[in-house]
C-alpha cells in the first residue's frame, strides 16, 4: 500500500502544483480549478499504473477530501 505522504504528493504532480503546497488532507478535491474529467482519467490511470492502486471513478465521487478518499481506498 502507498503511503499517506506519497499518496498526497501525486496529487501535486497529476495537477500540476509542484511548486503549489496548497493541498492539505482536508482539501476538497473536487473544489479545486483543475478538476475536471480528464484530471479524474488521470489519476485513475496514475495510481493504477505507478502504484497498482485502483481508484475506481465511483470512490472519487463518493469521497470529498484526499484524506476520505485515502482511508476509503485502504479499508478497501
Amino acid at each position: 500500500m502507498i503511503s499517506k505522504d506519497l499518496f498526497l504528493e501525486q496529487f501535486y504532480v497529476i495537477l500540476e502544483k509542484n511548486n503549489d503546497k496548497s493541498l492539505t488532507w482536508q482539501t476538497v478535491y473536487k473544489d479545486l480549478d483543475e478538476w475536471d474529467s480528464l484530471v479524474v482519467l488521470s489519476i485513475i490511470v496514475h495510481f493504477e499504473q505507478n502504484f497498482q492502486l485502483v481508484i475506481s471513478p465511483q470512490s472519487l465521487f463518493d469521497n470529498d477530501t484526499f484524506e476520505d478518499l485515502y482511508n476509503s481506498l485502504i479499508k478497501s
